[in-house]
């Protein structure tokens, strides 16, 4: 799959003028258009949670205690 970001023209017939890459090789394609409007509302950012986990800074783990036996 390949995605491709670009600006598009669509003119008063409704036809839409798009310009692709030059080393895009001719064929047929399954194409997917998502229109995004300019008065559209900005999204608001994610926001995550935070959870303390009750360690501190005297506490050490080992490769070990972390991983267990085989390492990973």
């Amino acid at each position: 799959m390949l995605t491709i970001q670009t600006t598009a023209r669509v003119a008063k017939d409704r036809c839409l003028d798009l310009h692709l890459p030059t080393t895009l090789p001719e064929g047929q394609y399954e194409v997917l258009v998502v229109l995004e409007t300019s008065g559209s509302r900005p999204r608001r950012p994610l926001t995550f949670s935070s959870h303390r986990l009750g360690t501190g800074s005297t506490e050490t783990f080992s490769r070990d205690q972390m991983y267990g036996d085989d390492g990973r």
